[in-house]
């Protein structure tokens, strides 16, 4: 039991010692521009979110494709049968 308290202890201890950071972003009125922050570096970039329409995204366990639906654009899944791929339109 003597030993559970210690760990209580140091564990809210160490959790003291916990620095908080302050900062902000702008993304414009209306959301204008898009913003990409890193937590260990701050802000990383900024650009306008006109600026882009489709997205892809990958990495070692995930994959993406993002769509900018502030400019409209829409994504549909059309099929999962990569046989009728050859059949896809791009019509609505």
């Amino acid at each position: 039991m003597k030993r559970f308290f210690t760990i209580l202890f140091l564990s809210a201890l160490s959790l003291s010692f916990a620095q908080e950071v302050e900062d902000s972003i702008s993304m414009q009125p209306g959301y204008t521009n898009d913003v990409f922050y890193s937590l260990e570096n701050g802000e990383v970039s900024e650009y306008s979110g006109s600026s882009w329409t489709v997205a892809f995204y990958n990495s070692a366990m995930s994959a993406a494709i993002m769509i900018n639906d502030g400019r409209g654009v829409e994504l549909f899944k059309v099929t999962d049968d990569i046989s009728q791929f050859a059949n896809i339109t791009d019509t609505i």
